[in-house]
């Protein structure tokens, strides 16, 4: 149901994450961050030293550490805000808020979760437009659904669900086959299940 934060294609860090060797490319992605550490000095805030905690915080998730990687991915919001100013609607601050959001789904501290799903979805809004049809929107509402799921609240979760379904066929047509709709199509059909509605699921 979630989205796990993108790991930057660089070798062989990637390489080894996707082998699975996630103890070798938590080590590579910490020389890489040490490296632009040293590069743009120690204490500077950077996109691309961002980018590297982010990438090194998707690591500790892979490996289950949710605690290490909350940490990480701390550091990637408090940056990104450093840089683009902390009440700047940005994409790059979104995906922060999203991916935090997804580490405390995984701690399952559901109302933080949610919080930080909503303000990822409040700053796309805000970059994408109130009412613009866009994949990142679809998956904040698909995300925050999820929390829902978790928390019990099935009736929210499924209107988050369904927002998420009808904003991603409008992105790629209603009656296109794809794996995002599938798996839109899938989670609302969890939901009716719970509900007890095994015909609609």
């Amino acid at each position: 149901m979630e989205r796990i934060p993108t790991i930057l294609k660089s070798l062989p860090s990637t390489t080894y994450n996707s082998m699975g060797d996630y103890r070798q490319a938590l080590a590579f992605h910490k020389k890489s961050l040490n490296m632009l550490k040293a590069v743009y000095a120690e204490g500077t805030n950077h996109a691309d030293i961002a980018n590297s905690y982010g990438n090194t915080g998707s690591v500790y998730h892979c490996l289950g550490d949710y605690r290490q990687e909350l940490e990480y991915q701390q550091k990637v919001l408090d940056m990104r805000k450093a840089l683009y100013g902390k009440d700047t609607y940005n994409t790059d601050i979104a995906t922060s808020y999203s991916n935090i959001g997804i580490v405390y789904h995984s701690l399952d501290d559901y109302r933080q979760a949610l919080e930080y799903h909503k303000k990822a979805l409040e700053s796309q809004k805000a970059v994408y437009r109130e009412n613009t049809n866009h994949t990142e929107n679809a998956s904040s509402y698909s995300n925050i659904g999820s929390v829902y799921y978790s928390l019990g609240d099935y009736i929210q979760a499924l209107e988050y669900h369904k927002k998420a379904l009808d904003m991603l066929k409008a992105v790629y047509g209603k009656d296109t086959n794809h794996t995002d709709i599938a798996t839109s199509c899938n989670n609302i059909g969890s939901v009716y299940n719970s509900l007890g509605d095994y015909r609609q699921a």
